[in-house]
């Protein structure tokens, strides 16, 4: 083999080495990106201290430790399906049900009705109320939760 061709060869092998180690490169970072989602994952399972193997009443019952204030059974089965997306809200909603009217069966939990609805539930600790049966500010469930009525006056049809 004469020097030009060998020279030929030689750059040939080294373009194919850069190109190896450009998907080299690609390749690392790939899995940096991977490991650190893996990572915020399991530090937020740590950190959050949510345990799927939980009851339902000790789930709900975290959330209530964790929000600290009202919240509508909807909110509970979205705060749990973040943390359990293969069970849906629906689902959750269905399950807490039971167990949210055994609470306040058992004086843990009380509910307040907004605007003498009952799909306008909201759950919380009797310590969360003041003397005339009105919900502590700091305990104020998100307003985003209670539905608007549009409901008209039976003669207005």
């Amino acid at each position: 083999m004469n020097n030009a061709k060998q020279k030929e060869l030689i750059e040939l092998l080294k373009a194919e080495k850069r190109a190896l180690q450009r998907k080299i490169n690609s390749l690392d970072e790939t899995i940096s990106l991977f490991e650190i989602t893996v990572d915020k994952e399991i530090l937020t399972e740590i950190d959050d201290g949510y345990d799927k193997n939980a009851s339902l009443k000790n789930k709900i019952n975290f959330f209530f430790k964790k929000e600290s204030r009202f919240l509508h059974n909807r909110e509970l089965a979205e705060l749990a399906n973040e943390r359990e997306p293969n069970i849906s809200v629906k689902d959750f909603i269905r399950k807490f049900s039971q167990h949210l009217s055994q609470l306040k069966k058992d004086g843990k939990l009380t509910k307040y009705v907004v605007n003498k609805q009952n799909n306008n539930t909201f759950w919380g600790s009797p310590k969360w109320l003041d003397s005339n049966n009105e919900i502590i500010e700091q305990y104020k469930y998100k307003d985003k939760y209670v539905k608007k009525t549009g409901s008209k006056d039976l003669f207005d049809l």
